[in-house]
């Protein structure tokens, strides 16, 4: 007899990822319901970044006008990949304008700056490989508490591997 499978809603997990270090660090994490769109959870992820942003790499899922806005107004220069059909009206955001010109002028520069974003890629599945992609807790608050444990932990194991790389020692 087969046991019979419940389906369960999956997670989103987001993440603001260095991606200018060699050290991937993950400077913020948010989590939500599996349908929930990437663009609304742009700017409380990098909110939780401090100081100016530089450049910010994101794919398409993350491209909006308030989006491109929010990372020129903390200091940083947008990369979000647009999709084929996007207009260059800025409606009242002039950021987008000049990202979306800047793509189409420039496509070359403008994916060499974009290709960056593939860095949280990688932040993204490390830390897939190192926790696995299941959450073992069952409500919400629990849930959001795991993966903040679990993103610290992984910075941790950056920290130790960075220290001691470079002949320092791991204690103090």
């Amino acid at each position: 007899m087969r046991k019979k499978i419940h389906r369960r809603d999956f997670k989103k997990l987001h993440l603001a990822v260095e991606t200018c270090q060699p050290d991937k660090i993950i400077y913020s994490s948010i989590l939500t319901p599996g349908k929930c769109g990437g663009s609304p959870q742009f700017a409380p992820l990098l909110d939780q970044v401090p100081g100016p942003l530089g450049q910010v790499s994101g794919d398409s899922a993350y491209l909006s006008r308030a989006n491109a806005q929010y990372v020129e107004d903390r200091g940083g220069v947008p990369f979000l990949k647009p999709k084929d059909n996007v207009r260059t009206l800025a409606l009242g955001h002039p950021a987008w304008r000049r990202m979306i010109n800047y793509s189409r002028n420039y496509p070359i520069q403008f994916e060499k700056h974009y290709h960056r974003r593939s860095n949280n890629e990688s932040a993204n599945s490390t830390w897939k490989k190192w926790f696995g992609e299941a959450l073992f807790s069952r409500r919400k608050s629990n849930q959001n508490r795991e993966v903040q444990w679990k993103t610290m932990a992984y910075d941790i194991r950056l920290l130790v591997r960075f220290r001691l790389r470079n002949g320092l020692s791991i204690g103090g």
